[in-house]
């Protein structure tokens, strides 16, 4: 992975350096040299990495799931479709 996907990648993960840098078990200093590319994880943080990158939602899900955490529903139900409930 190049420094921008790490540094995509914790960002998309809501992550602090330290957070990735604990995650990775390395210093916090480290995170910092491979956002910038001054050094290159090694093959087994590259795992870990790529790993990281996998279980990364994409913009949708996340948008979704924040909907549901705060309780914003669709009014018209799921494709539109009324729901037994609804009292229109």
């Amino acid at each position: 992975m190049t420094g921008d996907e790490i540094r995509t990648t914790r960002e998309r993960l809501g992550w602090s350096r330290l957070r990735m840098a604990v995650e990775c078990q390395v210093g916090f200093e480290t995170i910092g040299r491979w956002e910038r590319g001054e050094n290159v994880p090694l093959p087994i943080f590259q795992s870990k990495l790529q790993q990281l990158a996998h279980a990364v939602p994409d913009a949708r899900s996340l948008r979704e799931g924040r909907e549901r955490e705060s309780g914003i529903v669709d009014p018209g139900g799921v494709d539109g479709e009324s729901h037994p409930d609804d009292q229109t």
